[in-house]
């Protein structure tokens, strides 16, 4: 063989090696450039019919259905500081995709062979650091190379991280800072404005800024919150408990503020709160006093001088109601002009309800203590004035009204509604249509008419407050011998009266027991109930669990030295021997439920007899509107559910949500199982996994489609609320997220009903 042929011989071997090589290096370049789509992923309706596909390497984001999330990875190594996780999303009716894969992939960045992958840094930055990665090696994932959020901004500038400062900032394409690195993020989405919002956080503080278009700082990093109102930037922040605030204009001049104190907005106008700092700890809470308030329009200018101890807002009305430092009032347009031309002693306005002739009144208080109603115009309604006037809540057109020390009801136009003739006149309750009445020296209740409700035969009967206000149509009496006791609304007396009197605090009703309670005498306190006589306990403190049950303490100075769980009849339920413990009751079926955590041991009573003991240490228990109880366990194993009687259910997987299904796990068993929301099974713990459904369910499914998947054998099925089978057990995944069936299905595989 001559020399020319061995030479081509050996010429085509090195160029199949050389063909062979390249196939090898731009398959695998192929490979890293590339990106994983993930499996495709199925969504379904009820009935076995694909509804949308798209691939994905994680589950579909369904929660802006029908717009569908999906996420792509490409497959450079995370310890490169390449890896970049890219997203998009699609509408499920049109197909539509929003957002492109590429969208990274900009001049002066380095971005991969197919436009799939870009790597966030100038080019000269990226190659650089790519070949001090050859030299001394690339970053590891805790590097701040893979927290690198810049990115190729709209108006063709780069939002860029500096890793001398570990900031952000604004460059153009040859890297010059338009805006120096002195932030973390950045939002463009108020161009339309003319201005960019930066933000600069320190530590836990956020701090934010505004610059123009060409990245020039209108308002310095320096508040917390920022909103936009009539063309205006609002902004403001807290020093402590202490909020200041400004408003500025579109180029950063400021027409109000920095101040301390707030700003509400009306359409021509702002109310705007000064507060008075001077000498003053800031860490401390701003008193009323020291709170001033004024009127301001758009322009900066003042409409009213920030010298106010309040102004009310009568937007129905353009008035303004101010009173000042001296307490005295004045009704003025939102122009600030005198309505009355005067100041008085109190100002008023009532909104009388759609439909009325008057819909707004205003009940006037002159200096001579007499009171009298005008229109929003300063008009009198009537030449009638009264020593007293009070709106009656809840009544749209009738006030108390008082002369020469006798009471009755008027309209806004002085006409009198009820004869002036009581001593005292006051509406019992907002709920209520009854006032309690004093005639002739005696208490008793009559409705706006003047018909007697509670005859009057007592020395007093109280006004509802926070814990009586739901005793329905029974009151608070006191007797002429002042005995305490109640009475209802068909004038029987519901709690025989006996000869206690308040000592401390006020009275307690209990509306699901009907039980009057308060404390007599120093430690001393009573029980008062239908049919039965007085039971007194001594105790510092009695407190109402439910179920007929009380808590009852004891102390030595501040701390608690003994607890005791009682019933209403005075008999000891339950003794504590320390003093960490928690307690929680309620009545079942007429029955009551007791639950108890102390000395790390659990006990469930129900109808006095205990159905339940345990030991493990508890953070807390609690019982669930539905009467199950549930029982956090110190070790964070998961919230562990019993019922009433005491029957130990399995841990909740489905904690914190409300739903008419719930997963359960089975320690025991390991496996899963499904219970409705009274505890009851569904699907015995025969499962390897369960996920519910959070809401319910009105994305392409059935109305009331509440679902669950469960797997068995390896396998993904999903059951409606009532444990039928949907999808029997059949695909490699699945799941009901959000209201919205999805699972994988393999090549070939078709559904099954």
């Amino acid at each position: 063989m001559n020399k020319v042929k061995i030479q081509l011989i050996e010429n085509a071997m090195i160029f199949g090696c050389f063909i062979i090589a390249a196939f090898i290096f731009g398959n695998d370049l192929l490979q890293k450039n590339s990106y994983e789509a993930g499996e495709v992923r199925y969504i379904l309706d009820t009935e076995g019919n694909i509804i949308s596909s798209h691939p994905s390497t994680t589950p579909l984001n369904t929660e802006s259905y029908p717009n569908i999330g999906y996420t792509y990875e490409n497959n450079w190594g995370e310890s490169s500081g390449l890896y970049r996780v890219q997203s998009g999303s699609y509408d499920i009716n049109t197909d539509e995709e929003s957002g492109s894969l590429d969208y990274l992939s900009k001049a002066e960045y380095i971005h991969s062979f197919w436009d799939d992958f870009c790597y966030p840094s100038t080019k000269n930055y990226a190659i650089y650091k790519m070949i001090d990665g050859i030299i001394n090696g690339f970053p590891r994932t805790n590097s701040v190379e893979l927290g690198n959020n810049s990115f190729y901004m709209d108006d063709g500038n780069l939002f860029l991280y500096d890793i001398k400062s570990g900031n952000y900032g604004v460059a153009d394409l040859r890297g010059n800072w338009l805006l120096s690195p002195e932030y973390q993020k950045i939002d463009t989405s108020h161009t339309d404005k003319g201005i960019v919002i930066v933000e600069n956080d320190k530590g836990y503080q956020r701090r934010i800024g505004v610059t123009d278009l060409d990245y020039n700082v209108l308002i310095e990093p320096k508040y917390e919150f920022i909103d936009f109102c009539n063309d205006y930037i609002f902004v403001s922040n807290y020093e402590n408990y202490i909020r200041y605030f400004a408003l500025y204009d579109y180029n950063g001049n400021a027409i109000i503020g920095p101040d301390y104190g707030d700003i509400v907005f009306y359409d021509s106008f702002m109310k705007v709160e000064i507060d008075n700092t001077d000498d003053m700890n800031l860490s401390d809470y701003v008193d009323e006093k020291d709170r001033y308030y004024g009127i301001y329009d758009y322009e900066g200018n003042a409409i009213l001088e920030p010298i106010y101890r309040s102004i009310t807002i009568g937007e129905g009305t353009d008035t303004l109601i101010v009173e000042d430092q001296n307490s005295q009032y004045r009704l003025l347009d939102f122009e600030g002009n005198d309505i009355l031309g005067d100041y008085y002693k109190y100002i008023e306005c009532i909104n009388q309800g759609e439909g009325n002739e008057h819909q707004y009144v205003f009940i006037i208080e002159d200096q001579d203590e007499h009171y009298y109603f005008c229109d929003k115009d300063g008009k009198k309604l009537s030449d009638e004035i009264f020593d007293y006037v009070k709106d009656i809540f809840g009544s749209d057109d009738l006030y108390i009204a008082g002369r020469d020390d006798k009471y009755g009801l008027i309209d806004c136009l002085g006409n009198i509604r009820l004869e002036f003739k009581y001593s005292e006149l006051d509406d019992l309750h907002e709920d209520s249509a009854y006032m309690v009445a004093n005639l002739d020296g005696k208490a008793g209740v009559i409705d706006v008419s003047g018909t007697t409700i509670i005859d009057f035969n007592y020395k007093s009967i109280l006004s509802y407050n926070y814990a009586t206000n739901k005793m329905g149509d029974k009151y608070i009496v006191i007797t002429e011998d002042d005995r305490i006791g109640v009475v209802n609304t068909q004038n029987e007396i519901f709690i025989e009266p006996e000869s206690y009197s308040l000592f401390d605090g006020e009275y307690k009703y209990t509306s699901d027991d009907e039980i009057l309670y308060f404390q007599f005498d120093d430690q001393k306190w009573v029980i008062l109930k239908p049919d039965s006589l007085p039971v007194e306990f001594h105790f510092g403190e009695l407190k109402y669990l439910g179920g007929g049950l009380f808590l009852g303490r004891n102390y030595s100075g501040y701390s608690e030295v003994k607890g005791f769980v009682i019933d209403s009849s005075g008999n000891i339920v339950w003794e504590f021997d320390e003093f960490s413990y928690d307690v929680e009751a309620t009545m079942v079926e007429g029955k009551p439920l007791l639950v108890i955590a102390a000395k790390d041991r659990l006990t469930i009573m129900y109808d006095g007899n205990i159905v339940a003991e345990e030991n493990y240490a508890i953070d807390f228990i609690e019982i669930k509107d539905n009467n199950l109880i549930a029982v956090c366990p110190t070790d964070s194993s998961g919230y562990r559910i019993y019922n009433y009687k005491g029957d130990y259910l399995g841990i909740d997987c489905n904690i914190g949500t409300s739903t008419e299904i719930k997963g359960y796990y089975d320690e025991s068993s390991g496996l899963y199982g499904l219970r409705d929301k009274f505890g009851n099974i569904v699907l015995d713990f025969e499962y390897e996994y369960v996920e519910v459904s959070k809401y319910i369910n009105y994305h392409n499914v059935k109305e009331g489609g509440m679902m669950a998947v469960v797997k068995t054998n390896g396998k993904y099925g999903i059951v409606d609320v009532n444990g039928n089978w949907i999808y029997e057990p059949q695909f490699d995944w699945a799941s009901v997220s959000n209201g919205v069936i999805q699972v994988t299905l393999r090549e070939g595989q078709e559904i099954k009903k």
